[in-house]
């Protein structure tokens, strides 16, 4: 996608395979987990889209899925691509916080409310698209259409899904393993216009 005042932006964020607290429906942001062995195996099947630049959560899943799916290519660690702190939720599941008055404070809220001793979702949405900035300012020098990979995690696939295509947070979630793929388009000296392509 080109014309003659600008480039494109082949944006691919994808997410770490699973490891098991992902299996077992736990949250997990700090807790540096590796992936399982099982999602070890499926990564190493699955086909992923070439890039040109590619850059990673510094989570030791997101660097393994990295590793397994681009193997042999380098990649920038961003440490804002880190997943969201879910402070007194993190390593519980829907079934141990059931009765939690904080829990359903949360989830009265539609996710908006900060997580008690964790981050809140605005803030981090600004982490990682502070990161984001950085990765556009990087590939935005290139005089050319670009094709850029982020293996992150669920929440910086829909933080940043949200914040370039608008709508709810929560529309833009993958699977593990999977990954959403947006083009933007910069004119000279204006803004990036981006779209959702799969």
């Amino acid at each position: 996608m080109r014309n003659r005042d600008g480039h494109s932006i082949e944006l691919f964020l994808i997410r770490h395979g699973e490891t098991l607290y992902n299996k077992e429906g736990r949250y997990l942001g700090v807790t540096d987990l590796p992936l399982t062995k099982e999602a070890q195996q499926n990564l190493v099947k699955q086909e992923m889209p070439q890039v040109e630049f590619l850059f990673a959560s510094p989570m030791l899943r997101a660097r393994q899925t990295a590793d397994i799916v681009f193997p042999k290519q380098p990649y920038v660690v961003m440490e804002e691509f880190a997943e969201m702190n879910f402070g007194e939720f993190e390593g519980k599941n829907y079934r141990e916080l059931n009765g939690n008055p904080a829990y359903q404070a949360y989830i009265d809220s539609g996710g908006s409310t900060p997580f008690p001793g964790g981050e809140s979702r605005d803030a981090f949405v600004m982490r990682t698209m502070t990161g984001f900035t950085k990765v556009l300012m990087q590939v935005g020098k290139e005089e050319r259409p670009v094709r850029v990979g982020i293996v992150a995690h669920g929440g910086t696939v829909m933080a940043i899904a949200s914040s370039l295509l608008g709508g709810e947070y929560f529309s833009y979630r993958v699977q593990n393993g999977g990954y959403l793929h947006l083009r933007g388009y910069r004119e000279e000296k204006r803004k990036i216009t981006w779209n959702i392509i799969s």
